[in-house]
């Protein structure tokens, strides 16, 4: 919205894609310099750009999310403006997204889909950070309902159509960063299952993704006290990316804002997120109020964030 952002915020946004150019790839060294992470939001929707730079500059973010499959009408041909002023651009497949019905095939990521859904976005900037797909074991947990299932065939030609994600991204997409699909917190998903069967092929990526979300705060969120276990025991020599996260309880948007940013930057969490943990994304600015409206704190949540990273 052209008016919630001011010339100067849009100069020293335009400064900082400047400094992007200049200083190379994002990666690991430069996302520990933006103390202490990168951050900001999973775009979902918003109707033109003016949005995204306004969330942008109210949260002081330097990271956005991108997922291929939407976000802006258009987007094929924003896709050089989206990746030009974030510290760190992730990009997030459809391909592999475990929310859909195991039927669609979208659940195992495909090599040459993820191929054909990154090119144009490496092509504007090869130092994005790729997420191969999303949360595949909620596909596992709508196919078999809150009881799970025995079947573990499923998870393991998941590990093998990741693995083979992972080797073409290397090969076609040489430069950039890759992130682990962040995996479904709730306990009926059996995201440990996944991690111990799938743990080995997760860590040939730079980062391991993976999401949670609360209700009023941060420390009675079950995902939370789940997840960060599970991740202390199959990569705590990795470096993580929280890749989803918010809170979906009855509170204002500001204060929300402010708990992620708590959540983050200021340890208010039981238990904390741990350091090795280098970016994070807020699940996220959909200015439409589609999907999980409870989720979506712009603008007053973005400035309740930035009240307390200043």
């Amino acid at each position: 919205m052209s008016d919630g952002i001011s010339r100067r915020d849009l100069g020293k946004l335009a400064a900082g894609a400047a400094a992007v150019a200049a200083t190379g790839l994002p990666g690991t060294s430069e996302a520990h310099d933006i103390f202490p992470g990168a951050h900001g939001p999973v775009l979902t929707y918003a109707p033109n750009r003016d949005y995204v730079w306004d969330c942008y500059a109210q949260g002081g973010y330097n990271l956005m999310k991108y997922v291929t499959g939407w976000g802006m009408p258009n987007l094929g041909s924003e896709i050089g403006w989206c990746v030009s002023f974030p510290r760190v651009v992730i990009v997030r497949t459809v391909t592999g997204d475990g929310t859909n019905s195991l039927g669609t095939n979208k659940l195992y990521p495909d090599p040459n889909a993820v191929q054909n859904e990154i090119t144009p976005w490496y092509n504007a900037r090869n130092s994005i950070w790729i997420e191969i797909g999303n949360e595949p074991n909620g596909a596992w947990l709508n196919q078999y309902g809150q009881s799970g299932s025995t079947d573990e065939n499923l998870i393991w030609n998941w590990r093998y159509w990741l693995d083979q994600c992972i080797a073409r991204c290397r090969s076609v997409f040489p430069n950039a960063k890759l992130i682990s699909p962040g995996l479904t917190p709730a306990a009926a998903a059996n995201p440990g299952r996944w991690m111990a069967i799938a743990a080995d092929v997760m860590r040939k990526c730079d980062y391991i993704g993976w999401h949670v979300y609360g209700y009023n705060d941060w420390y009675n969120s079950g995902d939370l006290q789940r997840m960060v276990p599970l991740m202390n025991q199959y990569f705590s020599g990795k470096q993580w990316v929280l890749s989803e996260f918010g809170l979906n309880g009855n509170l204002d948007k500001y204060t929300k804002g402010q708990r992620n940013a708590g959540l983050i930057h200021k340890s208010q969490s039981n238990p904390v997120i741990p350091a090795n943990n280098i970016a994070s994304a807020y699940y996220h600015l959909a200015t439409n109020l589609t999907p999980d409206p409870s989720y979506c704190i712009y603008p007053e949540g973005d400035r309740g964030y930035k009240s307390i990273t200043g």
